[in-house]
């Protein structure tokens, strides 16, 4: 049983971190519209 739980706990955080840096790209691609982080593009916003 404690096996289980460290397994859930580890894929839990794996998961948070993985949403934590999805929402934070988003997030600064939101402050500089004209970079497209997900590439490393930047382009003139029209």
């Amino acid at each position: 049983l404690t096996g289980i739980l460290i397994v859930a706990t580890v894929l839990a955080l794996l998961l948070g971190l993985f949403l934590l840096v999805s929402w934070g790209l988003e997030g600064l691609e939101g402050y500089y519209p004209t970079c497209n982080l997900s590439n490393g593009s930047c382009y003139p916003s029209d």
